[in-house]
């Protein structure tokens, strides 16, 4: 018995409605803030690491958080066909 395949259209989704969100982490100790949705936040958290610790070097992410779903499945729920 041979399987057949398809070819299926997947698109990304953000499905969590979080929106970007943003990390400050230090490139010395490696110490991060916890995610924000503002980058100023993170920034600040920077600032205060550097005024506790004098580490200088820091890196701020931006993360945005996708679900990967079908485009054209027939059950439209989006989970994959079995």
């Amino acid at each position: 018995m041979r399987g057949r395949g398809r070819f299926l259209e997947w698109t990304l989704q953000d499905t969590q409605q979080t929106g970007l969100r943003y990390v400050g982490k230090c490139g010395i100790c490696s110490a991060f803030c916890i995610d924000t949705d503002s980058d100023d936040e993170a920034r600040k958290w920077c600032l205060e690491h550097v005024g506790a610790t004098g580490h200088v070097f820091f890196e701020v992410t931006a993360s945005l958080y996708l679900d990967a779903v079908l485009a054209d499945h027939p059950a439209g729920d989006g989970t994959p066909p079995t």
